[in-house]
């Protein structure tokens, strides 16, 4: 698979690790109809615009500029993202823990990302303070209003939409009609990690690793496709950089620093 993009080796190696056999070829013909139609413009609505909510005055990318486009149809990275979903199928019953996990995953409200970054950061996560808690909040928001633009550019529909295969969350018309590239949870978990980071710089190696795991969970959910994942986690490490920028930003950190420093103290 040398011509797959880097971040489609990874995401490979990744999960291949903890995955069954390869499927039959027949079994992915069975899927290659979902995946063709992922390709295609799905969701409705007309694109969102304005400034990015939780962080005003940063210049983003153009749409289209952020992340590369998601695979074509008929490349080795969309037939890689079809094996992928299919094999994660079977984890619901093969390894039913990391199903568990892929399902509280799913929830990725500040409080839950917190509370998934707890262990990673070194401390429980009630002991996350006011200040702490409005950064990931801040971030997480600047994040996903960032990525609007991108994903309804390129609509991809994602990937239990034209079959029946489980998924480890309730499938409701929100989620259905929502774009999954690029991945908005993995760009949120990865920016979020960094943010942490930030303010405990031993631990960022930690927080990275639980990034990476909230981006597999997406793909063992089965509401990402792996390509998904590979660009929301680059495009959460780019908007990073860009909050550099940000004044508020900077003022949000120092807060959180503060803060942080008050509770490791106690």
């Amino acid at each position: 698979m040398r011509h797959l993009p880097d971040g489609q080796r990874r995401a490979r190696r990744r999960l291949a690790a903890g995955l069954p056999a390869r499927m039959a070829t027949a079994a992915l013909l069975a899927v290659a109809a979902a995946t063709a139609a992922a390709h295609a413009p799905g969701p409705d609505g007309p694109a969102p615009h304005g400034p990015a909510a939780g962080y005003d005055g940063i210049t983003l990318p153009a749409p289209g500029q952020l992340v590369p486009p998601p695979p074509a149809y008929g490349s080795p990275a969309a037939a890689l993202d079809a094996e992928l979903f299919l094999q994660t199928r079977r984890l619901e019953e093969t390894d039913p823990a990391r199903w568990a996990q892929a399902r509280r995953d799913a929830d990725d409200r500040p409080l839950a990302l917190l509370a998934g970054f707890a262990a990673a950061s070194g401390r429980p996560a009630p002991n996350a303070g006011p200040a702490t808690l409005r950064l990931v909040a801040r971030t997480e928001g600047f994040v996903a209003a960032s990525l609007a633009a991108d994903q309804h550019l390129w609509r991809r529909a994602r990937p239990y939409r034209h079959n029946h295969q489980s998924i480890c969350v309730p499938r409701f018309t929100a989620l259905d009609r929502s774009p999954s590239y690029p991945s908005a949870e993995a760009a949120e978990a990865m920016a979020v990690a960094l943010v942490l980071g930030a303010l405990d710089p031993g631990r960022l190696g930690a927080l990275l690793v639980r990034a990476r795991d909230y981006g597999e969970s997406g793909v063992i959910c089965g509401v990402q496709w792996a390509s998904d994942v590979a660009a929301g986690e680059q495009a959460g490490a780019v908007l990073v950089s860009l909050l550099q920028s940000s004044a508020a930003f900077h003022a949000d950190l120092d807060a959180a620093r503060r803060e942080e420093g008050h509770i490791s103290t106690r």
